[in-house]
C-alpha cells in the first residue's frame, strides 16, 4: 500500500544573501505547493536562528519544510505528500527559488506491506 511520496533535496553553493532573505523563503513556501497542485493550510511558519532560517508550510496533503544555512550556502528541503506530485517539477522549482552549484535529490515512495504480507514477514 502506498502511503505517499517524499522528496528530499540537499544543495550547496547558493548565494548567502538569497538564503538569508525571509521574504524569499515565505514566497517559496507559498508558491511551490500551489505550482505542484498541493493545498497550503494556513500561512507559512518561519523561524530564525543563528546561521539558520527555517520555514514550514503545512499542506492538506502533508508538509513542505525548507532549512536554509546562509553562511554555508546550503539548502535542505523536505516535501511529503499523500497525493502524487511531479518530482522533476518540484526539483526545478526549488532550483529556481534557490540557484545552487550542486544538489542531490532523494525520492521515496513510502509504503506499507499489503494484506498479502503480514508484519512478521517483513
Amino acid at each position: 500500500m502506498i502511503l505517499g511520496w517524499h522528496l528530499l533535496f540537499d544543495a550547496q553553493g547558493a548565494a548567502p544573501s538569497e538564503l538569508a532573505c525571509e521574504q524569499r523563503l515565505r514566497g517559496a513556501l507559498a508558491e511551490l505547493p500551489r505550482a505542484l497542485g498541493l493545498t497550503p493550510v494556513g500561512a507559512p511558519q518561519v523561524a530564525k536562528r543563528p546561521a539558520l532560517l527555517v520555514g514550514l508550510q503545512l499542506l492538506a496533503e502533508s508538509h513542505l519544510s525548507l532549512h536554509l544555512r546562509p553562511e554555508a550556502g546550503m539548502v535542505h528541503a523536505d516535501l511529503f505528500s499523500c497525493a502524487p506530485f511531479d518530482r522533476e517539477r518540484a526539483t526545478a522549482l526549488l532550483l529556481a527559488a534557490y540557484p545552487v552549484t550542486r544538489h542531490h535529490v532523494t525520492w521515496l515512495e513510502r509504503t506499507l506491506p499489503g494484506p498479502e504480507r503480514q508484519p512478521e514477514d517483513v
